[in-house]
Protein backbone atom coordinates (compact mmCIF):
# COMPACT_ATOMS: atom_id res chain seq x y z
CA UNK A 1 0.00 0.00 0.00
CA UNK A 2 1.34 3.22 -0.95
CA UNK A 3 1.66 6.32 1.59
CA UNK A 4 -0.69 8.91 0.84
CA UNK A 5 0.17 12.57 1.67
CA UNK A 6 -2.57 15.25 2.97
CA UNK A 7 -2.41 18.54 2.89
CA UNK A 8 -4.76 21.21 3.86
CA UNK A 9 -4.28 24.60 3.31
CA UNK A 10 -6.66 28.01 3.04
CA UNK A 11 -9.30 25.07 1.00
CA UNK A 12 -6.30 23.52 -0.63
CA UNK A 13 -6.27 19.71 -0.58
CA UNK A 14 -3.83 17.60 -1.76
CA UNK A 15 -4.72 13.43 -1.87
CA UNK A 16 -1.69 11.39 -3.41
CA UNK A 17 0.64 9.17 -3.40
CA UNK A 18 3.93 10.86 -0.67
CA UNK A 19 6.73 12.10 -3.12
CA UNK A 20 8.97 14.48 -3.72
CA UNK A 21 7.44 16.81 -5.92
CA UNK A 22 4.08 17.19 -4.38
CA UNK A 23 2.35 20.20 -4.73
CA UNK A 24 -0.06 22.07 -2.24
CA UNK A 25 -2.75 20.44 -5.12
CA UNK A 26 -3.53 17.52 -7.24
CA UNK A 27 -2.20 18.42 -10.85
CA UNK A 28 -4.51 15.63 -11.84
CA UNK A 29 -7.73 17.98 -10.97
CA UNK A 30 -6.53 21.41 -11.51
CA UNK A 31 -8.61 23.91 -13.22
CA UNK A 32 -6.38 27.07 -13.26
CA UNK A 33 -4.19 28.56 -15.54
CA UNK A 34 -1.34 29.07 -12.51
CA UNK A 35 -1.87 25.67 -11.25
CA UNK A 36 -1.48 24.22 -14.98
CA UNK A 37 1.35 26.06 -15.38
CA UNK A 38 2.89 25.20 -11.88
CA UNK A 39 2.28 21.57 -12.99
CA UNK A 40 4.55 22.06 -15.59
CA UNK A 41 7.24 23.41 -14.23
CA UNK A 42 9.63 21.67 -12.16
CA UNK A 43 11.05 24.96 -10.40
CA UNK A 44 7.37 25.82 -9.36
CA UNK A 45 6.56 22.35 -8.29
CA UNK A 46 9.54 22.94 -6.28
CA UNK A 47 8.35 26.12 -5.35
CA UNK A 48 5.01 25.19 -4.63
CA UNK A 49 6.33 22.17 -2.08
CA UNK A 50 8.38 24.72 -0.05
CA UNK A 51 5.90 27.08 0.45
CA UNK A 52 3.56 24.31 1.62
CA UNK A 53 6.54 23.00 4.20
CA UNK A 54 7.19 26.44 5.43
CA UNK A 55 3.30 27.56 5.57
CA UNK A 56 2.68 24.06 7.63
CA UNK A 57 6.10 25.03 10.30
CA UNK A 58 4.27 28.03 10.85
CA UNK A 59 0.67 26.65 10.91
CA UNK A 60 1.75 24.32 13.48
CA UNK A 61 3.19 26.40 15.77
CA UNK A 62 0.19 29.14 15.49
CA UNK A 63 -2.73 29.42 17.74
CA UNK A 64 -5.92 31.95 18.03
CA UNK A 65 -5.67 34.97 15.92
CA UNK A 66 -2.22 34.33 14.36
CA UNK A 67 -3.09 31.22 12.97
CA UNK A 68 -6.41 33.53 11.00
CA UNK A 69 -4.38 36.01 10.14
CA UNK A 70 -1.73 33.37 8.72
CA UNK A 71 -4.24 31.01 6.90
CA UNK A 72 -6.31 34.92 5.96
CA UNK A 73 -2.87 36.10 4.44
CA UNK A 74 -1.85 32.82 2.34
CA UNK A 75 -6.19 32.75 1.18
CA UNK A 76 -4.77 36.43 -0.40
CA UNK A 77 -1.41 35.03 -1.53
CA UNK A 78 -3.59 32.36 -3.44
CA UNK A 79 -5.52 34.62 -5.25
CA UNK A 80 -2.73 36.95 -6.16
CA UNK A 81 -0.71 33.29 -7.54
CA UNK A 82 -4.06 32.78 -9.33
CA UNK A 83 -4.08 36.21 -10.90
CA UNK A 84 -0.59 35.32 -12.12
CA UNK A 85 -2.57 33.15 -15.14
CA UNK A 86 0.10 31.04 -16.90
CA UNK A 87 2.86 33.83 -16.62
CA UNK A 88 5.39 32.09 -14.81
CA UNK A 89 7.52 34.99 -14.19
CA UNK A 90 4.98 36.51 -12.13
CA UNK A 91 4.05 32.97 -10.13
CA UNK A 92 8.27 32.51 -9.81
CA UNK A 93 8.34 36.08 -7.89
CA UNK A 94 5.52 35.50 -5.89
CA UNK A 95 6.73 32.30 -4.73
CA UNK A 96 10.38 33.62 -4.04
CA UNK A 97 8.43 36.71 -2.26
CA UNK A 98 6.01 34.48 -0.31
CA UNK A 99 8.99 31.81 0.83
CA UNK A 100 11.83 34.75 1.98
CA UNK A 101 8.42 35.89 4.01
CA UNK A 102 7.99 32.45 5.79
CA UNK A 103 11.66 32.07 6.29
CA UNK A 104 12.21 35.38 7.72
CA UNK A 105 8.79 34.60 10.52
CA UNK A 106 10.88 31.09 11.08
CA UNK A 107 14.65 32.42 11.70
CA UNK A 108 16.23 32.11 8.27
CA UNK A 109 15.02 28.29 7.76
Amino acid sequence: MSKRLFIFAAGICFVGPAHVNAQSFDCRTNTGAAEQTICANDDLRDSDNEMARLYFSIANDSTGRYYKRLRNGQREWLQDRDDCGANARCLRRLYNDRIEEFREILGGE
